[in-house]
């Protein structure tokens, strides 16, 4: 998401956010009465970097901050202090949505109508990018794949609301559609991927206008996010419009099948999706029959 960039001591390492956030680090420590070694060793950083940190020099990342507010006793002050000026200097820098989604905290995210970005298959996101734009043909793009399970980056925990009729809603080709299924089926198998299915059958839909997320930095710093079907989208930072939209959130997830019930009916979409092969005549008869199970009247022709 392209947003004005401001001035530099707002945006970027060594600006004066930085250096407000630094001096709070090297005042909890010297109040501590630590090293820089001792605290360095506690946050995973050498004490090089950490020097760099309180300077104002070096801009840290979140768990970095989180091993110094645990290290600390402080409570969460600390990580409410980085996250505002790292919310403030990465929107000043223009930076998208979906690289601002590696530093949260939690990443809570409802979509209706589609498997959403950071779980699609380059050839799901392709498909769905063909539907958007007939007339235009875009390269897929699997950077939230790759980034989200890249072996040195800590991902957000993921709680994902989707309506059941984005599990069997056909995007591309059924096989496009089957892999991507089985792909959300593989990611909601790891501890930081939680998925809540949204029962065609339930009451009342919460939220009939689409789709948003959550971003988390810290316990009291959040964004919300409003995709469109072109562009970058809305990201709105004001806290009463946040806390709304962490109200709707709330409001879904209560009317959604919890994560157990949710992978069964994930399971069995895939099972409808997945071609299976029937044989005919006696034991050995070559003949064999492809279908969908899916299509029970395919089952009973002769």
């Amino acid at each position: 998401m392209a947003v004005q960039r401001q001035d530099q001591d707002r945006s970027s390492p060594g600006g004066q956010g930085w250096e407000r956030f630094g001096a709070r680090v090297r005042v909890a420590r010297e109040n501590l009465g630590r090293s820089l070694d001792e605290v360095a060793e506690a946050a995973v950083v050498s004490s090089h970097m950490l020097a760099a940190i309180e300077a104002g020099e070096e801009a840290p990342g979140r768990r970095v901050v989180e091993c110094l507010d645990r290290d600390f006793s402080a409570c969460g002050v600390l990580l409410d202090a980085w996250a505002r000026v790292f919310i403030s200097a990465r929107l000043a820098d223009g930076m998208p949505v979906d690289r601002l989604e590696g530093d949260a905290a939690q990443v809570r995210i409802y979509d209706p109508f589609a498997v959403p970005e950071p779980f699609r298959t380059p050839e799901y996101a392709a498909a769905l990018d063909r539907s958007a734009s007939p007339m235009r043909r875009a390269p897929a793009d699997d950077r939230g794949v790759r980034r989200l399970l890249r072996a040195d980056h800590a991902p957000p925990y993921f709680r994902v609301v989707l309506d059941e009729a984005a599990l069997h809603r056909p995007v591309g080709t059924p096989e496009i559609t089957r892999e991507q299924l089985r792909r959300l089926r593989s990611l909601i198998d790891k501890d930081h991927i939680a998925l809540h299915v949204l029962p065609a059958a339930g009451p009342g839909h919460p939220c009939p206008r689409g789709g948003f997320r959550l971003l988390t930095f810290s316990p009291h710093h959040a964004l919300a996010f409003n995709p469109h079907a072109f562009g970058p989208g809305q990201l709105i930072t004001d806290a009463d419009r946040v806390h709304g939209y962490t109200d709707l959130f709330s409001a879904l997830l209560a009317e959604a099948l919890p994560e157990h019930a949710s992978a069964a009916l994930l399971a069995d979409a895939i099972g409808r999706e997945t071609p299976r092969a029937i044989t005919a005549g006696p034991p050995g008869d070559p003949l064999i029959a492809t279908t969908s199970a899916a299509d029970p009247a395919a089952l009973a022709r002769p």
